[in-house]
């Protein structure tokens, strides 16, 4: 790649601060209510506005365990890869929309302290 290419690649990048909700990829396991997954993609998809960098990539995972005896059956994971370091988060709820919440918030957090621990 030519330095000319390499620089509008590096603005393009740069310039892309937000991803649509289309763009949150979503893998189910387990049985949900059909607004479940949109419902994270949306929630996820809004954190574009707490971080200057540009998310490249947002994956979300939703697992339901079978048993019937856990408290809190619903398990989500989510990263984020934001140009030079990916945040990554996980909860455990007894419904998908507030273990999205929580994940959601734990992200937010992450992009709000810059990465910082």
């Amino acid at each position: 790649m030519t330095p000319e290419r390499r620089k509008k690649a590096e603005m393009s990048l740069n310039q892309r601060k937000t991803i649509s909700a289309e763009d949150v990829q979503v893998v189910e396991q387990g049985e949900f209510a059909e607004d479940v997954a949109e419902y994270a993609r949306e929630k996820i998809a809004a954190l574009t506005g707490y971080t200057s960098d540009p998310i490249v990539a947002a994956q979300v995972r939703l697992v339901r365990h079978p048993d019937p005896a856990m408290s809190e059956p619903v398990v989500v994971t989510a990263s984020l890869e934001l140009s030079g370091r990916t945040a990554h988060a996980h909860a455990a709820a007894s419904s998908g929309r507030i273990a999205v919440d929580a994940v959601a918030h734990r992200l937010r957090r992450q992009l709000i302290d810059g990465g910082r621990n």
